[in-house]
């Protein structure tokens, strides 16, 4: 609430400021209008000025590259017009000539006309190297101040007793004629330009069309029209003013501030998920280690009563495989899971057999099905099916998908492994008739937060790390893992990939 009385506040400031300055800017041409028309043109040079500070200042925060080149014409815009306020009828510094201020405004309108116009036609430029915009307008304006002063080429604009020339009306409206023509660009490439950019620069063209049609009208360099030309462009001016601190300066701090609190906020929920992460998985591997010595300790119990047999010993050494298997299994997800946290995983694609591929995978969890009397079946009618992608990572998806199967489902249930074909894609799907999951559950799936370490059938422990595993892998391999499931009715799980082109291209 307090932030939006601020910002009302810094509006209502914003419109009330300059309506007092322009008023006060008003009542001072009545006491003398040389000193209202260098004010005027004194608000427009610091404004001028004041563009090309903050466009300069805030280029690197600028997504928008050439708002630092039109900043660049700016300030050569407000050069010319402090000569034209220097050399203004009455202020008694040029002695030569009473008219160069006449030149001097023609010189500066064209430059600002062309330079708005450039501005609206490489929008879409990300040149970021200033130094030839600085060179260029720094030798055309060397140019135009040579052929006004020492050579007096620049043609006549304004003659004493019949006021503008021709050259001078002319020259009005051919500026109006390009600011038109910018006004139209700019209005078909309204796309291209941020809201607020876009707002203020149109008005502030439309403003500068008004200023150049009331400068074509006038006779007297004191007269009513000159200063109302001159009230429009200091609104031209201020208008730019606004957008380039609303483009350039306060939105992308605004940007910058609300990644970082993002950024800040995502480390955060980082660091808690891997706090409680690496607490369970530290509690997984401590039990998994209790279990093997707890199991070792009583074989050597039996052994020196030699009460053992050799149907127990089988039965012990089973349970031994099992703990092993399982800590063996966490310590390779760890293992995965770290790097590619860190960056240092790369995905290697290349053609790969996917039936082999669930062929290893089958004969690994062999041991884990038939210690619960699950069913586990290959289901395929290919004999040979190759796909694009990294081996590696699609054989950990795998083990992992089959591994949560297998402890989610009862004993003497079903799993299977199954893979299907069409001409550009395989399909690799994990079904089971476990315990199945609701939409609730498997929306936290992905999270080791949210759904830790939900317990198998038989009380198996997990720590979530495995599915989000699969998840990150597929992606890294272009696919997705799409989950089925339902309370009491098994889960079905499945991705697809690309099959290899050399197979897509013998089936064509």
């Amino acid at each position: 609430m307090r932030s939006v009385q601020k910002e009302r506040k810094g509006q209502f400031l914003s419109i009330i400021l300059p309506l007092v300055l322009l008023t006060s800017l008003y009542f001072t041409s009545f006491y003398n209008y040389l000193l209202f028309h260098s004010l005027s043109e004194l608000f427009s040079i610091i404004i001028a000025c004041g563009v090309f500070m903050i466009a300069w200042n805030a280029r690197d925060l600028m997504e928008t590259p050439v708002l630092v080149h039109l900043g660049v014409a700016y300030l050569f815009i407000a050069f010319l017009d402090t000569m034209h306020t220097l050399s203004y009828t009455g202020m008694g510094i040029f002695t030569d000539y009473s008219y160069h201020a006449n030149q001097l405004w023609i010189a500066a309108r064209y430059t600002e006309a062309l330079s708005l116009l450039g501005f609206v036609l490489f929008i879409t430029t990300k040149q970021r190297n200033y130094r030839p915009t600085f060179i260029g307008y720094l030798a055309v304006t060397t140019l135009i101040m040579i052929s006004i002063f020492p050579t007096n080429i620049f043609p006549v604009c304004f003659i004493e007793g019949s006021g503008q020339t021709l050259f001078k009306i002319v020259s009005e409206y051919v500026i109006v004629a390009i600011l038109f023509v910018t006004l139209l660009v700019f209005r078909s490439r309204r796309g291209l330009f941020p809201p607020g950019l876009f707002r203020f620069f149109y008005w502030s063209i439309a403003a500068t069309i008004g200023s150049e049609f009331a400068f074509t009208l006038y006779t007297d360099n004191y007269g009513l029209l000159n200063m109302l030309g001159h009230y429009l462009k200091i609104l031209s001016f201020y208008l730019i003013y606004r957008s380039l601190v609303s483009e350039g300066i306060r939105n992308p701090i605004k940007l910058f501030y609300s990644e970082l609190e993002k950024t800040a906020r995502d480390l955060d929920e980082a660091n808690k998920t891997k706090n409680k992460l690496f607490t369970i998985i530290a509690h997984d591997l401590k039990n998994a280690f209790n279990s093997t010595i707890g199991i070792t300790n009583l074989m050597l119990s039996n052994t020196h009563r030699g009460a053992s047999t050799d149907e127990e010993n089988r039965e012990l050494i089973g349970m031994i495989n099992v703990s092993a298997k399982s800590t063996y299994d966490l310590l390779e997800n760890l293992l995965a899971w770290s790097q590619a946290e860190s960056g240092r995983l790369i995905v290697r694609t290349e053609p790969v057999d996917i039936i082999e591929l669930c062929r290893s995978v089958h004969a690994y969890a062999h041991t884990s099905a038939k210690a619960k009397e699950i069913n586990l079946r290959l289901e395929t009618d290919e004999d040979r099916l190759q796909v694009m992608a990294d081996s590696n990572m699609i054989y950990t998806v795998l083990r992992n998908l089959v591994d949560n199967a297998i402890k989610y489902t009862r004993r003497g249930g079903s799993v299977s492994i199954s893979l299907r074909a069409n001409r550009s894609l395989a399909r690799i799907e994990i079904t089971d008739s476990g315990i199945g999951m609701s939409s609730e559950e498997i929306r936290g799936l992905y999270s080791p937060d949210k759904n830790p370490s939900r317990p198998g059938t038989e009380d198996e422990k997990g720590t979530g790390l495995g599915l989000q595993l699969a998840r990150d892998f597929l992606k890294k391999n272009g696919s997705a893992l799409e989950i089925s499931s339902a309370p009491g009715n098994g889960t079905r799980m499945g991705f697809s990939l690309p099959r290899a082109p050399e197979q897509v291209s013998g089936l064509l």
